[in-house]
């Protein structure tokens, strides 16, 4: 939700540091989540595959698409 198209430097820089810590933060104040999704994860469960496609990637995707638009807009070098 904070990686929207940024129009200057200045919005792609405070949106950049907003996902860096809405995602600490996530980690922080729910370890437990992050810690039972990483044992999953190298107990090739299953439901890590699942869990790490619907979260992980697509937070990845995101951020790529972000990029890729400030790439595009001339707010960051390819």
């Amino acid at each position: 939700r904070v990686l929207v198209a940024p129009k200057s430097h200045d919005e792609m820089r405070t949106r950049l540091m907003m996902y860096a810590e809405e995602m600490l933060s996530c980690h922080v104040e729910d370890p437990e989540t992050t810690r039972l999704v990483q044992r999953a994860m190298v107990m090739d469960a299953d439901i890590s595959h699942d869990i790490f496609e619907k979260t992980f990637v697509q937070m990845f995707q995101t951020l790529v698409a972000f990029m890729t638009n400030a790439q595009g807009s001339g707010l960051i070098r390819a």
